[in-house]
Order: C-alpha cells, then sequence, then structure tokens
C-alpha cells in the first residue's frame, strides 16, 4: 500500500497544466452529472442499430445517389456506427466532409464537421471536438435545419462543460436553449434545462439549479421518458443532500430509485443506491447505510460495456463510502481493504481529490490503530496531496477566473460587433427610408406641380375661352351699337331729308291759295322747320364717342391737322360704312368721297396695300 501512495505522490509532483486542468474536472457533483450531458448529447439522435447501418452501407454504395445526397448518407453513418464502431463512425465522416467540401454543399459540411465533433466527443479529444463543432458553428445559415442547430449547440455545451468551461457551457446551453424554445422542440427542452441544471450546481448556485432541474423534470414527465426522470429526480435529491435538507433528499431519491428499479436503469440506480447510503450514513444509521452501499456496488457491477461514464471512478466513489461505514464500525482490517480499492480506482480515473481524501482516512484509520508510523507517513503524504490539491483548487479558480474574464470579454466584443452590424444596418435601414422619403416627398412634390399646373392651364384656357366669348361678345355688342349708330344716323338725315322735302313742296303750292289757307300752310311749313334735327352731327359724334371711346382724341392727338369732315369720314368708316352709305349721308358724289379718302389716307401715312379702314379699327 505504501508503494501505491509513494507512486501517487511522485506523480503528483510531476503533474503538468494540462493534468492539473483536467483533475478540475472532477467533483463528485460533476462526474455524475456530466455523464448526463453525455447521454443527453448522445441520445437525440436516434440509434438504429447494425441492421439501419447496413441498409445506409447499401445505399451509398449505390450508383443512383448524386454526390450531395452521398455527403448526407455519410452523415448519418458515422451517427449510426458512432453507438458500436468508432473508427467505421470516423471514416464515414471524413469522406461526406470530403465531398461536401469538394462540391461547396454547406448543409454536407455542417452535417459531417458535427458528425466528426460527437466522435471526437466520445473519443475524450475534447480540443478536436471543440475544433469540428465551431467548423460547423460557421457554416449555421437558414438552408441548415433549427434542428441541427440545436443539436451543436448541445454539442458545444457538453465539450466546454468537460472542459471545465462553464461559462462558454451555459451560453452554448442558452444559446441552444433559446432555439429550442422559438421552434417549440420538446425533445431538446428538457435536457437543455437538465444540463444549465448542472452547470450552475458546479458553480454553487443551488436555487438556480434546483430551477432548471423542476423545469427539466416537468417536460421529461411530459414525454413519459423513464431515464432521464430518474436521473433529474436523483441530481435534484443530491442538490438536497448537499443542502442537507433530508426530508426533501429522501422524497426525491425514493421517487428516483422505484422508477429506476422499473426500467433497470443501473447507472441511475448505483448513484441513487450512493446518495440514500450518504443520507443514511450523516443521520448515524451506518449499517442501514452500508446496505445501501452494497446495492450501489451490486448496480455498478451491472452497468453495460457501451457506458460512456468512468467505471473506475463510480467504483472508487462507492468504496470510499464503503470504507467510512466500516471505519465508523471500527472494523478497521475491511475499511483499510476499502480504502486501498479506493485509491486504486481514483489513481485510474486521475481523481486528486478523493486520493487526498482517502489518504486522511488512512491516517486517522492508522492513528486510531495505534500505528504511530503508519499514520505519520499518510499524514506526510497527505500534507503533499493537500498542497497539490490546494494548488489545483487555486488553478482551477485561476482559470475559472480567467475564462470568466475571457468568456465576458469575449461576449462584449460580440455584443459590441452586434450592435455595430445592428447599427450599421439602422443606418442602411435608415438611408433606405429617408431616400423612400426623399423619393415620395419628390413624387409629391411633382405631383403636386403638376396639378397646380393642370389647374393653372385650365384656369388659363377657361380664362381665355371667357376672354375670347367676351371679346365675341364685345365684337358683337360693338358691331350692334354700330350699326345702330349707323341706323339712326341714317334715320336722322332721312327724316330730315323728308321733312325738308314736304316743307319745300308746301312753299311751291301755298302761293295763291285763300289767305286762310295760306295761314294754315305757313303754320304747317313753321312746324316742319321746327322738328328738323339741326344738330344731327353733334348728336351723331356724341353717340359715336360714347361706343368708341377716345377715338376721336386718339386720331387728334396723332394726326392734329385732320379737318372735322375728315374726323367724321374717319368715324363713319370706324363704323365700317360702305361708300353708298356715307355718300347718302353726307350728300357727297362717289368721286368727291374717294378723293377725300385718298387725302385722309396721306394725311396718315398709309402706304398704297395698307388697309384704310383696318388701320383705323385699330386705333
Amino acid at each position: 500500500m505504501k508503494i501505491i501512495i509513494v507512486l501517487l505522490i511522485f506523480k503528483v509532483k510531476d503533474y503538468t497544466i494540462s493534468m492539473i486542468r483536467k483533475l478540475c474536472n472532477f467533483k463528485t457533483v460533476i462526474s455524475g452529472a456530466l455523464v448526463i450531458i453525455l447521454v443527453s448529447f448522445a441520445s437525440i439522435s436516434p440509434i438504429f442499430g447494425q441492421s439501419s447501418a447496413d441498409s445506409l452501407l447499401k445505399l451509398f454504395n449505390s450508383r443512383e445517389l448524386s454526390e450531395n445526397e452521398k455527403a448526407l448518407v455519410c452523415a448519418k453513418l458515422a451517427e449510426q456506427y458512432l453507438a458500436f464502431k468508432v473508427d467505421s463512425a470516423l471514416h464515414f465522416a471524413w469522406n461526406g466532409l470530403e465531398v461536401s467540401l469538394r462540391n461547396n454543399y454547406i448543409n454536407g459540411q455542417f452535417l459531417n464537421y458535427l458528425a466528426l465533433g460527437s466522435i471526437k466527443l466520445k473519443m475524450d479529444d475534447l480540443d478536436e471536438a471543440e475544433k469540428f463543432l465551431l467548423s460547423a458553428k460557421d457554416l449555421i445559415d437558414e438552408s441548415i435545419e433549427p434542428r441541427d442547430v440545436i443539436g451543436l449547440y448541445m454539442g458545444l455545451g457538453n465539450v466546454y462543460s468537460m472542459q471545465t468551461n462553464l461559462y462558454r457551457a451555459q451560453d452554448a446551453f442558452y444559446t441552444g436553449l433559446q432555439i429550442a424554445e422559438e421552434n417549440n422542440d420538446s425533445l431538446y427542452l428538457p435536457r437543455f434545462y437538465n444540463n444549465i441544471a448542472i452547470i450552475y450546481a458546479n458553480l454553487e448556485d443551488n436555487s438556480k439549479s434546483l430551477e432548471y432541474y423542476s423545469k427539466a423534470l416537468k417536460l421529461f414527465e411530459h414525454l413519459k421518458d423513464p431515464y432521464f426522470i430518474g436521473n433529474t429526480l436523483n441530481n435534484i435529491g443530491n442538490i438536497y443532500v448537499e443542502l442537507k435538507k433530508n426530508d426533501s433528499a429522501y422524497f426525491y431519491l425514493n421517487k428516483a430509485l422505484k422508477i429506476e428499479k422499473d426500467i433497470s436503469n443501473f447507472y441511475g440506480l448505483t448513484k441513487t443506491y450512493l446518495n440514500l447510503g450518504r443520507l443514511a450514513f450523516s443521520e448515524g444509521r451506518t449499517m442501514a447505510a452500508l446496505e445501501l452501499f452494497e446495492k450501489s456496488e451490486s448496480a455498478a457491477d451491472s452497468l453495460v460495456d457501451d457506458f460512456w461514464g468512468s467505471r473506475p471512478y463510480i467504483f472508487a466513489a462507492v468504496y470510499r463510502h464503503k470504507g467510512d461505514a466500516f471505519f465508523q464500525l471500527n472494523d478497521f482490517k475491511k475499511a483499510l481493504y476499502f480504502y486501498h480499492q479506493t485509491l486504486s480506482g481514483a489513481s485510474v480515473s486521475s481523481n486528486l481529490e478523493l486520493i487526498t481524501e482517502v489518504t486522511q482516512k488512512l491516517a486517522d484509520l492508522f492513528h486510531q490503530q495505534g500505528n504511530k508510523d503508519s499514520a505519520y507517513f499518510y499524514y506526510k503524504n497527505f500534507t503533499v496531496l493537500n498542497d497539490s490539491l490546494l494548488k489545483v483548487k487555486n488553478y482551477q479558480k485561476i482559470t475559472e477566473l480567467t475564462l470568466q474574464y475571457e468568456f465576458g470579454k469575449e461576449r462584449k466584443q460580440q455584443k459590441l460587433e452586434s450592435e455595430l452590424i445592428e447599427a450599421k444596418h439602422y443606418r442602411k435601414e435608415l438611408i433606405y427610408l429617408l431616400i423612400i422619403i426623399s423619393v415620395g416627398a419628390i413624387l409629391l412634390i411633382i405631383l403636386f406641380l403638376f396639378i397646380l399646373q393642370h389647374s393653372r392651364m385650365r384656369r388659363k384656357n377657361l380664362e381665355q375661352k371667357m376672354m375670347v366669348v367676351e371679346k365675341q361678345n364685345l365684337t358683337k355688342e360693338l358691331e350692334f351699337k354700330n350699326k345702330e349708330l349707323t341706323t339712326n344716323v341714317m334715320y336722322l338725315l332721312k327724316k330730315n331729308e323728308f321733312i325738308s322735302a314736304i316743307s319745300d313742296k308746301l312753299k311751291n303750292t301755298h302761293q295763291g291759295q285763300e289767305k286762310n289757307n295760306e295761314t294754315v300752310i305757313n303754320n304747317v311749313i313753321s312746324e316742319l322747320d321746327k322738328s328738323i334735327t339741326h344738330d344731327t352731327w353733334t348728336e351723331f359724334e356724341v353717340r359715336f364717342q360714347e361706343v368708341h371711346v377716345g377715338f376721336y382724341n386718339s386720331l387728334s392727338r396723332q394726326f392734329p391737322d385732320l379737318t372735322p369732315n375728315e374726323l367724321r369720314l374717319c368715324a363713319f368708316l370706324r363704323l365700317n360704312m360702305t361708300s353708298k352709305e356715307i355718300s347718302d349721308i353726307t350728300f357727297q358724289s362717289a368721286e368727291s368721297l374717294k378723293t377725300a379718302r385718298y387725302r385722309l389716307r396721306k394725311k396718315l401715312g398709309l402706304e398704297r396695300d395698307e388697309n384704310l379702314i383696318a388701320y383705323l379699327t385699330k386705333l
């Protein structure tokens, strides 16, 4: 036994940083919990067994498939072989990835990177698993199925958990949880809740851990999945054991025990019996505790070969508690035996914490037996081991703080980049919006100007039409007044002419008449002479100027040499009277009128081809 301890001490002194980081991963709670994480990840994809792999292999070898379809079959074959033939799984995943890369087939690349990550995870090659899973993450786009993306984040969370990078594990699980919630994925949701609860337990946040275990349990019960119901109940019971709430611990552990017995879940039975034994031992019921530890060992013996967890560690944990029970019963021989078994198992699984605890127990055991040399030897070794353990824990704390800082820094950077992308997107949207508003405003202005111009054109056309109509009306009115004026003048002149003719005839016939008759005739002649209008031309000119305002003034101003008769002739011509009508009014001959017109044209300065009437009309 002393040889084993010396070898262990020698190994401890030569631990490298990588070994210390590995050792940081092994706590009682973490070890049990991580197996559940791995089971959660492995059980998502249905395992159909050898027959399904054979069917897929035949399909792969057929000539009917395109290269892209072969890439998908390779990913599926890798998934099938992962359960029982890892080398074949690795072969098909690499084959599928090569085909996908050659054809730039994104979906095939994603699924085969995901398969390679799962394979490396099972092979405990965490760095490679992380690399492949991150490669798959970089390929996420709209063509990737949400279920596959969710599986990716589950795998990343598992890897980070096993690397004790709990904050990144938590981030991966939360990201996957969000996608699962968005897609209402009832299969993944409880597993994410379960794994997030494990992370909180490892961060010693028992309240949060219980909250997420409760969510997981509720969904597992809804899915009627007894394996995970039992494991979750056991984990909840384990939290209450740590919190020293024994009644609650018994409640959940006994419920877990019943389910695990019904489905022969030997891993679950191993954990549950062990936790129940710890409870009994803490209450001073040592024999009952020993009986439960025996049952835990028996269940561990029944674990099948495809179990993913660490067998040596499981047995070491059971043996340690059996050694404590026999030590309590003062059966030092059996206690020593089981402590030795614990050291063997702990050394295989590199569990420094358990080695340190058992070394102290051995020192106490030999001290109680009075064997001072052995007691001193183990206390001395305990001191060395405990110092190493403290270094491990300090390194773990520093690593945890460093990872937390790096993760926080990375999250801030991601947030900054996200905000920058969002700001650019917002700016682009704002520019587009401003362009749309500007174009809309321009179109509205153009429409407004068009309507305004159209309205103006309509108004202008209407005004022009009204002016034309008004002009036509004025022209008609002017023509009517000209005709009326001409008719009136003609009427007055004819009336005077007629009266003068009658008066002249009476004057010629009243001579030789009787005196009485002559008096009567003279009275009639006198009356007729009185009725003759002597101011006919004056009246004509007044009425003419009422119709053609300013005509005489304009004509006289431009041509002051015009005589009254020439002005009167201009008025007649302005009224568009014919030469005959003018002759009748003025009692001039046509020749005299022609001469008068010639002189008028000369005074007005008109050329031979200029129309006299048109010229006067413009005035």
